[in-house]
């Protein structure tokens, strides 16, 4: 099967909540040699985000993807900067913005879910600071 057939597949079983399906698929794929889309390594980011230890999984997902010459897109942006504002220590507290950097060099241009996201993640941490958040 290609990256579309297990894209399909994981896109189903997503809607319909079977996470562990969609872990499944993704494994089988990349034992398989199969290079994941965009679509399919955003939902694993979604899956992970929901975990304890997800932000560190999806970011790994995020340099899984560069690596395999996968585009980033706003999407994936918005999922990672989601995922890493839920953290409250102070390493991780200034991980949305350094995302938010990373998508302007990926040349990503963010959307109203994206900014909606930064806001969001400065009111968790208080750590985007005012001269900052005037560079979104």
């Amino acid at each position: 099967m290609d990256a579309t057939g297990y894209g399909a597949l994981v896109q189903v079983c997503a809607k319909r909540r079977q996470n562990a399906q969609v872990l499944k698929y993704y494994k089988q794929m990349l034992k398989e040699n199969v290079v994941p889309n965009t679509m399919t390594y955003n939902q694993i980011m979604k899956i992970y985000s929901t975990q304890s230890d997800g932000d560190q999984k999806a970011l790994a997902l995020l340099d899984e993807m560069e690596s395999k010459d996968v585009t980033p897109d706003q999407v994936t942006f918005n999922l990672l900067i989601q995922a890493t504002s839920q953290k409250r220590g102070d390493s991780d507290a200034q991980m949305p913005l350094i995302l938010y950097r990373r998508m302007k060099k990926t040349l990503v241009s963010p959307n109203l879910f994206v900014f909606n996201s930064l806001i969001s993640a400065s009111s968790k941490t208080g750590s985007l600071a005012l001269a900052e958040m005037r560079e979104l």
